[in-house]
């Protein structure tokens, strides 16, 4: 319909001021990048694509975009786009990446696309920030616990003589006395785990 046949041809038509509001910056020397602290943040993530639905760009009045200069052979699609003739040039390619939803007390905190280097692979990782209360007479050292998909968050260790008192005060976590100086905490039901119904 416009004859636009490249990224480049676009933006002689609109300008560069066409490529606005979710904006993926991938730096190579940046292992953190910024993505905008919103409830669209997901949806620019998930959809990824200049419009999925005609009724979300007209109702958002909103452009997903991602221009990269150079794709490699690392770079992934995120999400196919529409055939439209004019969403492949929006897709959002992405090199090795781990994406993170951090929350605090169910309110976001932070969204953020973490690059990683190695495995090419897309992950998704829940961050949880919880809370306890601690009751110690001298140095507590929390070790988490480095593993995949376990139950157990870590550990909190007392370095005094008197017993060590953890209370969770997030309905999430239980605690497990190890010694009078260890407490394990634990996911009452782990984040990873899904619910089956009969």
């Amino acid at each position: 319909m416009l004859n636009i046949t490249n990224i480049d041809a676009l933006a002689r038509r609109f300008g560069y001021d066409f490529f606005t509001s979710f904006h993926v910056d991938l730096n190579p020397f940046f292992m953190h990048n910024y993505v905008p602290k919103s409830i669209l943040g997901f949806n620019a993530l998930k959809n990824a694509v200049l419009a999925t639905d005609n009724r979300y760009h007209l109702y958002f009045m909103d452009s997903l975009s991602a221009h990269v200069h150079h794709v490699t052979s690392y770079h992934r699609t995120v999400l196919e786009p529409m055939d439209d003739g004019i969403s492949p040039y929006f897709v959002l390619k992405l090199p090795h990446v781990r994406v993170a939803y951090m929350s605090f007390l169910g309110c976001t905190q932070e969204d953020s696309i973490v690059c990683r280097r190695g495995v090419d692979a897309f992950d998704c990782c829940r961050f949880h920030t919880l809370r306890i209360r601690i009751e110690a007479g001298c140095m507590v050292r929390f070790v988490p616990m480095d593993g995949y998909e376990s139950p157990v968050l870590g550990t909190v260790y007392h370095y005094g003589d008197e017993p060590l008192k953890v209370e969770p005060t997030s309905i999430q976590v239980r605690c497990e006395q190890l010694t009078p100086q260890a407490v394990r905490l634990v996911f009452s039901k782990p984040p990873f785990e899904s619910s089956v119904i009969n």
